[in-house]
């Protein structure tokens, strides 16, 4: 796995090959083609980038401790851009994405390659791309308890290590309780269905108390 830094420098040295600004266009065009698929239960405004020409969509997901992106755009400038970022940028682990130094960017040289209004909408992408490991509640795929480490480790890191762990502790301990109150509160419907199914008690004749006259029941 590379790092940032060399992710950086691949990209950097691709542009580089091309010295017609369309050319470089087209690399963009061929990098959007190449993306993968979109998952399309999450093209909604939940997830979508504000701030672009083009709609673009940028999903945060958590597999174990890495946090990947699903993304897409309706437009292939803006789509080549975005799947360049999630490349750099995902795959990681969040606290690698947020220390990172996000000016490193600036040897692409994007100001001279996209317009005024493209520059804008990747300066959005990318500061999505800093929200999303320190809003640990909106990522997809994040089981409670992942969501929970998520934002120890954000808790953590500012305000020290002895710190971060008490405040884990505390988390966990939360964690705990709504787990065994939703273990307790299936066990009481699973019991409650197992009392609705069981046959009607009988009176000391061996008659069920539903089929007694109604005067001796």
């Amino acid at each position: 796995m590379k790092t940032i830094e060399e992710k950086i420098n691949y990209y950097k040295e691709s542009l580089d090959l091309f010295d017609d600004g369309m050319d470089k266009y087209k690399f963009l065009i061929d990098q959007a083609k190449n993306a993968k698929n979109f998952p399309e239960e999450y093209r909604n405004d939940s997830f979508k980038v504000s701030g672009c020409q083009a709609q673009v969509w940028l999903v945060p997901k958590l597999n174990e401790d890495k946090l990947s992106f699903y993304y897409d755009s309706d437009a292939f400038i803006s789509k080549g851009m975005v799947t360049i970022l999630c490349d750099i940028y995902g795959d990681r682990n969040p606290s690698e994405i947020t220390n990172s130094d996000f000016s490193m960017l600036n040897i692409l040289e994007l100001d001279t390659l996209l317009t005024p209004g493209r520059r804008n909408g990747v300066y959005s992408m990318l500061e999505k791309i800093k929200e999303y490991p320190r809003s640990a509640s909106c990522i997809v795929g994040a089981r409670p308890l992942a969501r929970g480490v998520v934002e120890w480790r954000q808790r953590a890191e500012p305000a020290g290590v002895v710190e971060g762990v008490v405040e884990w502790k505390i988390g966990a301990r939360q964690l705990w309780r709504e787990w065994w109150r939703e273990c307790w509160r299936e066990w009481r419907n699973v019991k409650s269905k197992i009392r609705k199914q069981q046959p009607k008690s009988c009176d000391s004749n061996g008659m069920s108390r539903d089929l007694r006259p109604r005067g001796t029941r």
